[in-house]
């Protein structure tokens, strides 16, 4: 039973695993501690003498790799049997974390390697040695390593910002196309637009010649009625006067 009473561990196991090289795998070993152990929370602990690139980056994504192919294997679901609702059991969602390396702890790796010196010399004259040039070399191994890391957050950062950079360069690439082909249904709806108004002059053109030459045609029409009614009306007139004369005459 743990610290809070309400929390209980039913089994702990522990296995070891390798980064690369010799089996088993990181992988395997997960893969294993759920599918034969059944466990519900897996601590992943860097066996390290020191934070170095292994420890800090390397094992932490391996670690991440693993439980993504363990979430697309479905691995990670579990069902207790037998639950206290009686239905089946209860369910969860196995969690798999990392600790830090264990050569992060500098005073605790350097109590082990004082009490493995004293052991070994076992005169009892070294009780009050004290070793500061150990100390001095991992506390410089220490700034080194936070030094690294800051380096490789700083890199990072800078492959982010390139990545975001080649991302944007994308989209404005992508926008440019798109503004080149708009423009260029622009244009041609431009183009279009021009020939209808063409058109439309070329046959506001046709109609007012048509309107002319139906309104010229129609002054034609008049003046030759005109001409002819007054030819009509001169010939009935003389045959009007000649038909006066003739009775006259009878």
């Amino acid at each position: 039973i743990d610290d809070d009473s309400s929390r209980v561990i039913r089994k702990v196991v522990v296995r070891a695993s390798h980064m690369e090289i010799a089996p088993p795998s990181i992988l395997d070993t997960l893969r294993r501690l759920i599918l034969e152990d059944g466990v519900t929370t897996a601590i992943c602990v860097p066996y390290f003498l020191s934070p170095g690139k292994h420890a800090t980056i390397d094992v932490p994504q391996l670690i991440d790799e693993a439980r993504e192919i363990l979430n697309e294997e479905g691995l990670l679901d579990y069902v207790y049997e037998g639950g206290d609702d009686g239905d089946g059991g209860d369910g969860g969602r196995v969690e798999i974390r990392s600790s830090k390396a264990l050569g992060s702890n500098v005073d605790g790796m350097l109590k082990v390697v004082d009490g493995l010196v004293r052991n070994t010399l076992d005169d009892g004259t070294t009780s009050g040695i004290i070793f500061d040039d150990m100390r001095d070399r991992d506390d410089d191994n220490v700034q080194e390593s936070k030094e690294e890391e800051q380096q490789r957050e700083l890199t990072n950062r800078i492959t982010l910002l390139e990545g975001n950079i080649d991302e944007a360069e994308k989209e404005v690439h992508k926008y440019t196309n798109r503004a080149t082909l708009l423009e260029s249904m622009l244009q041609t709806k431009a183009r279009r637009a021009k020939t209808l108004a063409n058109r439309v002059a070329v046959m506001e053109d046709a109609m007012m010649r048509l309107k002319d030459r139906s309104r010229k045609e129609r002054e034609e029409n008049e003046k030759r009625m005109d001409e002819e009614e007054r030819t009509f009306a001169a010939r009935v007139a003389n045959l009007t006067e000649d038909a006066e004369g003739i009775r006259r005459e009878k």
